[in-house]
């Protein structure tokens, strides 16, 4: 028996409509394509939940984990318009602290 890709997840309804058609088919696809032809036992099909369920919950940690280094993305980009904004500010105060002095 060939082995899905390990995931599972609470969240079955975040699974897409593609992921989840795959899943299933290749499940389908384990129960009747045996090499010696037997019918699937329960212990098999029991089997081929499992290894559907740790498929779902890795698809599913890999998209949190890529939303996750996006927001991280984000952060640092935010980060640095607020320091490169602090430079500036800083910047605009030292020119203004000269014209002040500068003669009218």
């Amino acid at each position: 028996m060939t082995a899905l890709v390990e995931v599972a997840s609470p969240r079955p309804e975040r699974m897409s409509k593609p992921q989840l058609s795959q899943a299933l088919l290749h499940a389908q696809l384990m129960l009747i394509d045996r090499a010696d032809g037997s019918r699937p036992t329960a212990e098999h099909g029991r089997q081929i939940l499992l290894s559907c369920a740790r498929a779902v919950m890795q698809l599913w940690r890999d998209e949190e984990d890529h939303e996750r280094e996006k927001k991280v993305a984000l952060i640092g980009k935010m980060r640095k318009l607020r320091d490169d904004l602090r430079a500036d500010k800083a910047l605009l105060a030292r020119m203004q602290a000269i014209h002040d002095r500068l003669p009218a």
